[in-house]
């Protein structure tokens, strides 16, 4: 899911086509009933359903996006300089600043 909405001139329309001509025989794949491919899929979760669903989501405190939006958001700079900081180490370890060497 997240690289296919991190491709260029991704559209929720476009992301579930290509996943239903992908993906449609996957036992672990449904097509939401009475869905056009365009609209969206459902994943066979070990926990429940999980159906993804094009269209705008609003929360009480947020803009309006779409699931395509939220996939590809990502922790801004001052997020990411919180967690490098933790007092834990296994956070402050995964969030470090890479160095000057590509590493």
């Amino acid at each position: 899911l997240d690289a296919a909405a991190r491709m260029r001139g991704a559209t929720e329309p476009k992301v579930f086509e290509d996943f239903h001509t992908e993906h449609k025989k996957h036992k672990f794949f449904l097509a939401g009933k009475g869905m056009q491919p365009t609209d969206g899929f459902t994943v066979k979760h070990y926990a429940g359903d999980v159906t993804y669903s094009a269209g705008t989501y609003k929360a009480e405190s947020e803009l309006p996006i779409t699931w395509l939006d939220k996939n590809v958001s990502t922790l801004g700079s001052e997020q990411l300089n919180v967690l490098g900081d933790s007092s834990l180490n296994l956070l402050a370890e995964l969030f470090a600043p890479a160095d000057d060497k590509g590493g």
